[in-house]
């Protein structure tokens, strides 16, 4: 039976109950992957800089603090990384860990770069016959290539529902360019963040699924007509540039994830959008741009690796003096960011640990982005929408 979490938000409504319809003999394999005292190696394979690796990365963001035992490694991002490609890093890792798992999700299971990854990995493991090594792919295409891979060595698969047989234009429902999948996604590995942190049993996920979605139903609904929503979609619907930004962390994920569906949209009046954090490579917000900043905590905090090591509350005030609207993102009240960009352009979302907040902040940049699309249309500036042809125009995978 279907929950209506949101009276406002199809979308929203889709994401929790498509978590609902996870298979519990699936998910109970999964999540027992994570149950072990053993020294756990992490390694997440997604397409670079797209859409799923960004939102594994938010729902997963709370969990190495807290469980020291595991630890993450990303091929791109850390220069540590022993190796070009997972096949080579895998000799090192092995000597390293009593566990390694391979983390990667798809919704199609054909994106080149993952299925090319997963094959390499499979090689490794014909050549080496190692034990250490599982596969787990979170898919809406089980008998996808990648799937086939995964499958072949009783590596664990786990189906999203995402956007399959769902109408792609139907973008109420299935979100711009369908990231419907990408916030499901996001949302499972939170909820296994959870479970594993409090130890608690698999079979507890369908109700912490019900549990966080009505909650977090009604905070979009309560804020539907809110000042936030209202003047952040009718900024962000004309040609201008949108900044995301956030302190190190989650926050900062958030912001790297929502820019590429940011960038989507924007293309679509002839604008961009831009992940904000103080270096020169990015340029500067200028007069009718919109920054928006994400933050649990909304305090003083570096951004890292940002040239100078300037302060994002700093980046924050330079970017009002531009003449930049400013909107904020965060979960504690009164806190310093939410001063600076005022209340009336500040969404609160309030969470416990391990917060839900990243998800949470993550979905309500998809209903901006629906909000501001339907925006468009109202005024003629979109005669329709079509995924498709949106896919065709911009060379999105």
């Amino acid at each position: 039976m279907k929950e209506d979490f949101s009276q406002k938000y199809n979308f929203v409504n889709n994401v929790g109950n498509h978590l609902l319809e996870v298979d519990m003999s699936s998910y109970e394999t999964f999540r027992n992957e994570f149950k072990s005292n053993k020294n756990i190696d992490v390694i997440l394979i997604a397409e670079p800089g797209g859409r799923t690796k960004g939102a594994m990365q938010v729902g997963l963001c709370e969990l190495p603090p807290r469980k020291k035992n595991i630890h993450f490694e990303d091929p791109i991002k850390q220069p540590s990384f022993p190796g070009k490609t997972t096949y080579d890093a895998l000799p090192d890792l092995e000597k390293r860990y009593d566990k390694i798992l391979i983390l990667t999700g798809s919704q199609s299971g054909t994106k080149t770069t993952v299925c090319s990854e997963v094959e390499r990995v499979s090689e490794y493991l014909e050549n080496n016959g190692s034990e250490k090594v599982k596969m787990l792919f979170v898919t809406g295409n089980p008998d996808s290539e990648t799937g086939k891979i995964v499958k072949k060595h009783d590596g664990i698969i786990l189906k999203l529902k995402g956007i399959e047989d769902m109408d792609p234009d139907d973008y109420k429902s299935v979100g711009v360019l369908g990231d419907l999948f990408e916030n499901e996604v996001a949302s499972l590995l939170q909820e296994t963040t959870e479970i594993i942190c409090n130890d608690l049993e698999a079979e507890e996920f369908y109700g912490m699924v019900e549990r966080d979605f009505k909650k977090i139903g009604r905070k979009f609904d309560e804020n539907s007509s809110s000042i936030f929503f209202k003047n952040l979609t009718q900024d962000t619907a004309n040609r201008s540039n949108v900044f995301l930004s956030g302190f190190a962390g989650g926050g900062l994920l958030v912001s790297e994830t929502a820019d590429v569906r940011w960038g989507h949209y924007k293309r679509l009046i002839r604008g961009n959008s831009y992940v904000l954090c103080g270096d020169h490579s990015t340029p500067p917000p200028l007069p009718g741009d919109v920054c928006t900043w994400t933050s649990f905590s909304g305090a003083k905090q570096i951004y890292p690796g940002a040239v100078g090591e300037k302060h994002i509350i700093d980046l924050c005030r330079k970017s009002i003096k531009r003449g930049a609207k400013t909107y904020s993102i965060v979960g504690t009240a009164n806190s310093p960011l939410q001063e600076i960009a005022s209340k009336d352009h500040t969404l609160l979302l309030k969470g416990k640990k391990p917060s839900r907040f990243y998800v949470d902040a993550l979905l309500s940049h998809s209903i901006a982005i629906i909000k501001g699309v339907n925006t468009l249309l109202e005024r003629g500036i979109l005669e329709e929408y079509s995924a498709k042809r949106m896919k065709e125009e911009h060379q999105i995978g």
